[in-house]
């Protein structure tokens, strides 16, 4: 605190060279006060487990046509059916699917998720 006292008595007696210094006097010691704090912060986190929120894992995955083009895929993305572009047109109108096309070029068919009655079986 006698930092900002300094400051205060340099401004005010118009010493231009002791109030540069005592401004950065108070700043660096406002500045090591943060860091300290922030750094016993990280501390005092850094092995805590962090928290996840609760999601159920069909939220997250994609639903997508299999690749016989009756159903769904079991591992959404990873075993989903890849098709030319006619044949996904094909296939989405019959599962009310929209067409994606992936990096390689081939069409996938996104499915609308399912309905709690059908995820329930």
């Amino acid at each position: 605190m006698s930092t900002v006292n300094d400051l205060v008595d340099a401004m005010v007696s118009g010493d231009a060279v002791n109030t540069e210094t005592a401004f950065a006097a108070a700043m660096a010691e406002k500045l090591s006060v943060k860091l300290d704090a922030m750094r016993q912060e990280v501390a005092q986190n850094m092995f805590k487990p962090a928290i996840a929120e609760d999601y159920e894992e069909t939220d997250l995955e994609e639903n997508y046509l299999n690749k016989d083009g009756t159903g769904r895929s079991k591992e959404g993305y990873h075993d989903a059916g890849m098709f030319d572009k006619a044949t996904a047109d094909k296939h989405a109108k019959t599962h009310n699917g929209t067409v994606h096309q992936d990096a390689s070029g081939k069409h996938l068919v996104k499915l609308p998720k399912p309905k709690q009655e059908e995820t329930a079986e």
